[in-house]
């Protein structure tokens, strides 16, 4: 799994910069237990694939999930596809 974290966390109530960073964490498996794990202690925001083992984190609040363009896009040329006259999907795309 790849992280990728910068912007600003609150620490005793000041925001605080932190500069961009790249960690990779090996798993020989793609069980849910390892961003589990890695991440148990995290708070904030997390943009990741449909992937389920992420499900789990976001069961407490303390993270966030947020969505990906680029799957949000897919499922809007999906639905101009099935329209027989332009909609609000094609509208959009536009």
């Amino acid at each position: 799994m790849g992280y990728l974290g910068a912007g600003q966390r609150e620490k005793n109530g000041v925001w605080v910069d932190h500069p961009p960073a790249v960690v990779f964490e090996f798993a020989e498996t793609r069980a849910d237990s390892h961003p589990q794990r890695y991440l148990r202690t995290y708070k904030g925001y997390l943009q990741a694939d449909a992937y389920s083992g992420h499900e789990a984190l976001y069961e407490t609040g303390d993270i966030i999930a947020v969505g990906c363009w680029a799957h949000c896009r897919r499922r809007f040329f999906e639905i101009a596809k099935t329209q027989s006259k332009p909609g609000l999907a094609a509208q959009a795309l536009q």
